[in-house]
């Protein structure tokens, strides 16, 4: 059986900065256009500002700005939403009431699992 060995490093290099190479090729890119959007209609993150029309998603205004109260530095943050009431939940049972607002990853893991 034969052994199997580098014996030139520059060639080792040069493989590593080849594969390198080819890994971050498929970056993806944001124009000049959708950039500009950054901080106006769209969230530093490129989500949409904006709420939804059905008023069940409110409008970003920007975030958690401070911690909060009963925070202690080291802790994990506590839940911002603990005081909000739970409005609905979506299950087995009554996903087809709510199956304009599920993808169908959604309905496939409410059809094999009463909820998730």
């Amino acid at each position: 059986m034969a052994k199997h060995s580098v014996s030139n490093p520059l060639a080792l290099l040069i493989g590593a900065l080849a594969l390198t190479t080819m890994a971050t090729t498929g970056w993806a890119e944001v124009s000049a256009e959708q950039a500009a959007r950054l901080g106006a209609d769209l969230t530093p993150l490129g989500a949409e500002k904006a709420g939804n029309a059905e008023g069940t998603i409110p409008a970003w205004t920007g975030g958690i700005t401070q911690a909060p109260a009963n925070y202690t530095p080291g802790d994990h943050h506590p839940d911002p939403y603990a005081d909000d009431a739970v409005e609905f939940t979506i299950t087995k049972a009554n996903m087809a009431q709510h199956a304009d607002k599920l993808s169908a990853g959604h309905k496939a893991m409410l059809e094999t699992y009463d909820s998730f």
